[in-house]
């Protein structure tokens, strides 16, 4: 009987399909889009383990960049077809930094006017935040701040020119800032926040809510 095992390199490749320029990993993705692979002890990512066997170590504070991707083309994120990449001639060490530079967020963070030619201080977005999926977006203040103020005015035109305009239920106003109904009520000299409301109703019925329940407590 043959007891001789596969050995982890002749099993790594049953999952590479090499074409002219990509060799593309049909195994197993991890969450961010790259190839894993269980090397016989853990599971490792697939570009490293190529990389390793092929090239050598990768060295020490370096990560590999996939030089097939292009960030003017490719969006990058885990759908990004490049990241699933084995080919070790794809596979360049560099240091974390210039593996961002070289990514979409280095387009970002590099520039020197954002999209409606605001300049950027020191070449660079000076807003960051995340998306919903993780993913880090740059923006710029100054645009932030035009549309801020434009939401305001039209808000505020709403609300009749004013930036909160009074109503006829007690401890209900229209604040244009939030453009909804606030609710607020003054017990033994305490300002009690209610909460935005989309009517004007609403907002009354949680001042009555709130005045029956502070009552209660005397």
């Amino acid at each position: 009987m043959n007891t001789k095992r596969t050995t982890p390199e002749i099993r790594f490749f049953r999952f590479v399909k090499k074409t002219n320029r990509c060799w593309k990993w049909v195994g197993s993705v991890n969450d961010n889009g790259y190839g894993q692979f269980n090397n016989g002890e853990t599971m490792v990512k697939s570009h490293q383990f190529v990389y390793e066997l092929m090239v050598g170590p990768i060295p020490k504070g370096k990560v590999l960049d996939h030089t097939c991707h292009d960030p003017k083309l490719c969006p990058g994120g885990p759908s990004c077809p490049h990241r699933r990449c084995v080919n070790p001639t794809h596979l360049d060490p560099v240091t974390r930094g210039e593996n961002v530079r070289r990514g979409v967020a280095g387009i970002w963070l590099f520039k020197e006017f954002c999209d409606r030619g605001h300049k950027l201080p020191n070449g660079q977005l000076d807003g960051v935040r995340k998306t919903v999926d993780g993913r880090v977006r740059r923006f710029c203040l100054q645009c932030t701040s035009e549309q801020q103020k434009k939401a305001y005015e039209r808000r505020k035109k709403t609300a009749g020119g004013k930036a909160v305009r009074s109503s006829e239920y007690r401890g209900v106003d229209f604040y244009a800032v939030k453009g909804r109904w606030r609710s607020r009520i003054r017990r033994n000299d305490v300002l009690h926040h209610l909460g935005y409301f989309d009517s004007e109703l609403e907002a009354a019925q949680a001042y009555e809510e709130a005045a029956k329940k502070l009552t209660a407590r005397g």
